[in-house]
């Protein structure tokens, strides 16, 4: 009785078989963990409380018993499920103990079965286990991958002693796997000399917190090099390490993690490039001094040839009206009429002869011209530089300087107004009339060199204005496609700051031009041509028109540099119409002149801009269009002749200026080069001289000179002016060849009060002249 008291509230489970197997005893828990029900104890088996897999070791373990009669331990799979809290199985696992019960015989009576249940602990080992084999699996890749990494991967101690390294961080310092040094931060003697200390640093940082940290260096005895072609490169081997720091709890370091990465290719395309940056930069500057150079070396000469040809036009002219004068006796004229037939026949000639010395210099002149602003265009140097003009009267005026030209060839050019000029009230507007008049002045070029060969030869110049973007439809014409899209210049849309006062900030205006011509006509193969650099409508036409395929080029860049688009349409017989429009802002009349910032630019066909956007022509050769210049311009007669230094190394140019302005009765002296011109200022500061302050009334300096140049004569007379051994302020002109924005910004820099490029006709430097000594 006290047995079975025991057995029923005993939590492991007990049971009783007989030699066959079956049931005779067991109590709740054997019950509970194998599953089965106590009603069937009759028909119950011990093998029926295990899994099927199970049953043959049950049956091994009863031989045993049996056979041996000695017990044993081990596990078993009931068919009841595992269920509790998140832990679950499909069986329920029991260690089974079982042992063999004896009569008085010593024979085998009964088998008696102790079961404890373990599921718990036997879910919780197959989960360590599993969890084990993971973290193997997991170590297994982890390693495999830190070993097979490009990067070198290093863990060391908190002093720098190195606990694992992969293969590529080996490869960085030649250590071998197993003969790693056993010492602090083992790579630093592989580390160039300028770099340790930096090394140093960024080790300490990692010993003193957590955090990233990364330093690059450079290896000793190690080099990168790279093959083209028969060019090989080479460079130093670089590397970044990159590192982290675990602490413990106590705040000591558990390890360090390095990760190092090759950056010798990085290194060497950034030499590379920077060789070649660098190469580019020394090729860009040797042929801008190239063109500088030719250049200069071109217009230099092109003065003097401009200068003598304008002297013997002069002379000529001279000459012929004093032969008019003898000849004006009848009786002389009669008696020598064969003479001075012959005598005006060789007049004639000789001014056509000079005329087109003329023509042949200002085409020379047209050629360099186009070519440095297509080398401003490609070096974004181009500037566009807005102020208050008036646009009808700008081009009216500008066009003048085609009369002598239109004269000769019998062509009429007629400029045309459009009602919506009128109508949007466009007296005034915001553009940059330098960049605007080389549009105007190249297209009437163009369509004057085409309609010279034909039978009706005119020209129409149509103005219009529209308060959107014209259409190609409006225009009559095909736009040609934007070559690129710049970031529009803030000062090609908007106004200078100086100017906001007297511009509408919603008055933006699309003025549009076009240019009719009676020309031969282009196909579309030839249309397809003539807007491309050094392009032309056909091999022929350069042997029949000349030029340089630049102009419609640069009209088109300006153009889209001016916020418009450029067109053409023709066909063959029937002429070209090239038409183009603009983005400005209507304005008010300004109270002052603006002051440009742009130093005057001479235009091709020595048209020249003043300060407020007014074209200044020069004279030509005709008497029905005479230059008006500003009274203050020229030396009156009644006045002292102005006292002009002239400073010129190029002895020809030297000489043919100061004769020519002898001529124009100024008093001139000249010097060979900056510090003869200095000298010059000096030893005249107590002679007696038209403007009591200074020594000259002007002086005109080359800027590109031996011994002294201009810049420095420049800055060395404003030096002594504002150190008092100077009174006053003397004006100085730059006379030069050099022509780009930063070489004449330079001289108006260091105190030049204006600057005038060769070749220029006499008359525009007189003008020039006036200008700055008005002022």
């Amino acid at each position: 009785m006290r047995f079975s008291r025991f057995a029923e509230w005993s939590i492991v489970g007990l049971a009783v078989i007989d030699v066959e197997g079956k049931i005779l005893y067991a109590n709740d828990a054997w019950y509970k963990f194998s599953g089965l029900s106590p009603a069937d104890q009759q028909t119950l088996s011990w093998f029926d409380s295990v899994v099927p897999e199970d049953v043959d070791l049950l049956r091994q373990w009863q031989r045993r018993v049996l056979d041996q009669k000695k017990g044993g331990t081990f596990q078993i799979r009931s068919k009841e499920p595992f269920r509790r809290g998140h832990m679950s199985s499909d069986h329920r696992t029991g260690i089974c103990a079982c042992y063999s019960d004896l009569n008085e015989l010593n024979e085998v009576e009964s088998v008696m079965v102790f079961t404890m249940d373990i599921s718990e602990l036997k879910w919780t080992e197959q989960q360590l286990i599993s969890r084990s084999k993971a973290l193997e699996e997991s170590e297994k890749k982890w390693r495999n991958y830190a070993e097979h990494c490009p990067f070198g991967i290093c863990r060391t101690d908190g002093d720098g002693v190195v606990q694992y390294g992969n293969k590529a961080w080996l490869s960085f310092y030649g250590f071998e796997p197993d003969n790693i040094p056993k010492q602090p931060q083992p790579w630093l003697p592989w580390v160039r000399e300028d770099y340790v200390q930096p090394c140093l640093d960024f080790f300490a940082k990692l010993q003193r917190g957590p955090g990233l940290e990364s330093v690059e260096f450079q290896l000793v005895n190690k080099t990168y090099t790279i093959s083209g072609g028969d060019k090989t490169v080479t460079n130093g081997a670089y590397v970044v390490a990159t590192g982290f720091s675990q602490f413990k709890e106590d705040g000591t370091i558990d390890h360090m993690d390095f990760w190092v990465t090759d950056i010798s290719g990085q290194k060497m395309a950034v030499k590379v490039l920077t060789d070649k940056m660098e190469e580019a930069i020394r090729s860009k500057i040797q042929q801008e001094r190239f063109m500088d150079m030719i250049s200069h070396e071109i217009r230099n000469p092109l003065s003097a040839v401009l200068h003598c040809s304008e002297e013997i036009i002069e002379s000529i002219k001279k000459g012929s009206a004093a032969l008019d004068l003898v000849f004006s006796d009848k009786a002389i004229r009669d008696c020598g009429k064969p003479g001075r037939d012959i005598l005006k026949k060789q007049i004639n000639s000789a001014l056509d002869a000079a005329n087109t010395i003329l023509y042949c210099v200002q085409h020379q002149k047209q050629i360099v011209d186009d070519v440095l602003t297509v080398s401003k265009l490609d070096s974004d140097l181009l500037v566009v530089s807005p102020i208050p003009v008036q646009p009808m009267a700008l081009v009216r005026s500008s066009l003048k300087i085609f009369d002598a030209e239109l004269k000769m060839t019998d062509i009429k050019l007629k400029i045309v107004e459009d009602d919506s000029i009128s109508r949007l009230g466009l007296d005034w507007v915001l553009l940059d009339p330098n960049r605007f008049l080389q549009i105007v002045i190249n297209l009437v070029t163009n369509a004057i060199k085409f309609t010279k060969p034909s039978k009706v030869r005119e020209i129409v110049v149509t103005a219009s204005a529209q308060t959107h973007r014209p259409l190609e439809r409006e225009l009559g014409v095909e736009f040609v496609p934007q070559r690129y899209s710049p970031a529009t210049p803030v000062s090609a849309t908007s106004a200078p700051t100086d100017l906001q006062d007297i511009v509408n900030p919603e008055s933006d205006i699309f003025l549009s031009f076009s240019v009719k011509d009676t020309g031969k006509g282009l196909t579309r193969d030839e249309k397809a041509l003539v807007f491309n650099r050094f392009a032309q409508a056909s091999p022929k036409t350069h042997i029949e028109y000349g030029g340089s395929g630049l102009g419609l080029f640069i009209a088109r860049q300006i153009t889209e540099m001016l916020g418009g688009e450029i067109g053409m349409a023709s066909s063959p017989g029937s002429g070209c119409t090239f038409a183009f429009y603009i983005k400005t802002q209507r304005c008010e009349m300004p109270l002052s002149s603006p002051i440009s910032t742009e130093p005057v630019i001479r235009l091709s066909r020595s048209l020249s801009i003043t300060a407020d956007g007014t074209p200044m022509a020069s004279e030509e050769e005709d008497d029905e269009s005479p230059l008006t210049l500003h009274e203050s311009s020229i030396p009156r007669p009644e006045a002292s002749p102005l006292k002009v230094l002239v400073v010129e190394d190029n002895l020809v140019n030297q000489r043919v200026l100061c004769k020519q302005l002898r001529n124009r009765d100024f008093f001139v002296i000249a010097a060979n080069h900056g510090r003869d011109a200095l000298d010059a200022v000096q030893d005249r500061k107590g002679a007696k001289v038209s403007h009591e302050e200074n020594p000259f009334d002007v002086i005109l300096c080359d800027i590109e000179m031996p011994v002294m140049d201009g810049i420095e004569f420049t800055k060395e007379v404003r030096r002594l002016e504002a150190e008092g051994e100077l009174a006053g302020h003397v004006p100085i002109l730059g006379v030069t060849a050099n022509v780009r924005s930063k070489q004449v910004s330079g001289a108006i820099e260091v105190g030049m009060d204006g600057v005038t490029t060769k070749p220029y006709r006499i008359e525009e430097l007189i003008a020039h002249i006036g200008g700055v000594c008005a002022k």
